[in-house]
C-alpha cells in the first residue's frame, strides 16, 4: 500500500506522544487502537488510552459514595477495587478542552497516549477512514491527517498525495514501528569533553526544546542528527 512513510512535523510533537484518532462512529477506531495497544504490550512499550465521548453517561449514579464526596467538595475522587483483578476509577472534572498537560497528569510516566475521539494540539493526527466513504465524507480532510487508516486503494492514493502516511486496518504492527521511531531521540550532552548524565525527563526537555528551535529555521531536517556546540568566543 502506498504512503507508508510517516514524516510529521516533529517540532509539533511533544512528550508524551499523543495519538489523536478521529473518525466516524463505526469506522474502526477502537478496533485499530485495540490492536495498537496489544502490539505495544507485546513489545513492552508503556501505553495509555483515553476515550472521549460527547454522550451523557451515568458513570457516577446519584447517591453513590463517590458522588457524595464530590458534592461535598472533593476535587478528585477515586473508587478502588481492592480485590484481585479489581480496577480503579478516577472521578474528576474534565476541562472544556483536554490538552496534553491534562493527559500527562492522568497518565504520568507514559511515553504514549492513544486518545480516541479527542483532538489534542501537538498530537500525531490519525484519521480512521470509514469503509465505503469518499474523501469528502470523512470526518476530517485527508490533508489534516499525519496518517490515514484505510483498506481502500483509491483513498490510500489520495492520502499519499496529501502527504499522509497510510496503513491498513490490520497493520497495527507497522504503525507501532512508526511510533517507536518517533519516540526514539537519543540525547547526548558533553561539557568539557565529559558526558553529562541525563535522566529521561531532562532528555525530553532538551530534545523537545532544541527540536522546537531548530524546526523554525530554514534548511533543517529534524530527522537528521542535530549538533549544537556552545563555546567561549574566540576558541
Amino acid at each position: 500500500m502506498p504512503g507508508i512513510s510517516l514524516r510529521p512535523d516533529r517540532a509539533r510533537l511533544r512528550r508524551p506522544l499523543v495519538v489523536s484518532a478521529i473518525g466516524w462512529s463505526g469506522s474502526g477506531k477502537t478496533s485499530f487502537l485495540e490492536r495498537v495497544a496489544a502490539e505495544c504490550a507485546f513489545r513492552g512499550i508503556p501505553c495509555a488510552a483515553a476515550k472521549s465521548t460527547h454522550h451523557p453517561g451515568n458513570f457516577e449514579p446519584e447517591g453513590k459514595d463517590t458522588a457524595r464526596y464530590r458534592r461535598a467538595g472533593a476535587a478528585s475522587v477515586a473508587f478502588l477495587g481492592t480485590r484481585e483483578g479489581g480496577t480503579t476509577v478516577l472521578f474528576r472534572p474534565t476541562p472544556a478542552a483536554p490538552d496534553r498537560d491534562f493527559l500527562a497528569e492522568l497518565f504520568p510516566g507514559f511515553p504514549l497516549v492513544l486518545a480516541e475521539g479527542l483532538e489534542v494540539e501537538g498530537a500525531l493526527r490519525l484519521l480512521v477512514a470509514g469503509p465505503g466513504l469518499a474523501e469528502a465524507e470523512q470526518k476530517r480532510p485527508l490533508s489534516w491527517a499525519d496518517l490515514v487508516v484505510t483498506a481502500d486503494p483509491g483513498l490510500a492514493a489520495l492520502a499519499t498525495r496529501s502527504n499522509a502516511a497510510v496503513v491498513a486496518p490490520d497493520a497495527a504492527g507497522i504503525f507501532v514501528d512508526m511510533l517507536e521511531e518517533l519516540m526514539e531521540r537519543d540525547v547526548i550532552v558533553t561539557c568539557g569533553g565529559q558526558t553529562v548524565p541525563l535522566n529521561p525527563f531532562v532528555k525530553d526537555i532538551v530534545a523537545n526544546t532544541v527540536a522546537g528551535l531548530i524546526g523554525t529555521l530554514k534548511k533543517t531536517d529534524l530527522d537528521e542528527e542535530i549538533v549544537v556546540t556552545i563555546r567561549k568566543a574566540g576558541k
